[in-house]
């Protein structure tokens, strides 16, 4: 079996019933969820996909929306590096309780990229939340915005893909691989070998002086 290149973990936060255990069903498995009832605490899912010849291991938290979870949620967010921030298009409120959700994850320093969803899109005549205000607040915060529909599987792959690619790239950018000299030696490594022959051959000469 390959071994992963990178883990990533990542959480979806944001109101109970705005979608967010649909949409990580749909990524994990291809499908809606069998029976959509309010997630209890956390739940989680895996899928491992291949990016550009990297194989990449996804870790996707799914939080609990309800008030009382709230302040729970944020032990679920220690080193994750990405952030799914979730509101439902019909539902002020949900738009309106995003920055409560931002808080809680504000003095995460692990977290590398957020993207706003605008989830249930299909329901364009009951909408109460325009696709600028949406994003007008990413783009406050320092976010990727997609609109989404969990029911109709519009954008939900991309949600994912944008997370992995930003990351990606960051992380290869803070932790660059190291360079390989013409021997495929790390040039510190090298470095130190040259150094302990030259210590070597010190010590030789002037023991047969």
């Amino acid at each position: 079996m390959s071994k992963n290149e990178y883990t990533l973990k990542y959480i979806l936060l944001g109101d109970s019933k705005v979608g967010k255990t649909s949409l990580l069903s749909i990524f994990t498995n291809n499908k809606m969820p069998d029976r959509e009832l309010p997630t209890i605490g956390v739940d989680f899912g895996i899928k491992q996909l291949d990016l550009n010849g990297k194989l990449v291991k996804n870790q996707v938290w799914d939080s609990a929306g309800r008030d009382q979870f709230r302040e729970s949620a944020a032990s679920y967010c220690k080193g994750v590096v990405g952030i799914i921030l979730v509101y439902d298009i019909t539902n002020l409120e949900s738009f309106q309780n995003l920055q409560k959700w931002l808080d809680i994850v504000k003095n995460e320093s692990s977290i590398v990229c957020k993207i706003l969803v605008g989830n249930k899109n299909d329901l364009e005549k009951d909408r109460k939340v325009t696709f600028e205000q949406g994003k007008k607040f990413a783009k406050k915060n320092g976010m990727k915005f997609l609109e989404t529909s969990a029911k109709e599987n519009t954008n939900v792959n991309e949600i994912f893909l944008t997370m992995m690619k930003e990351i990606i790239v960051m992380k290869e950018i803070i932790e660059p691989k190291p360079k390989l000299n013409f021997l495929g030696l790390n040039y510190v490594i090298f470095a130190g070998i040259c150094l302990i022959l030259a210590i070597t051959f010190v010590i030789y000469f002037n023991f047969h002086k």
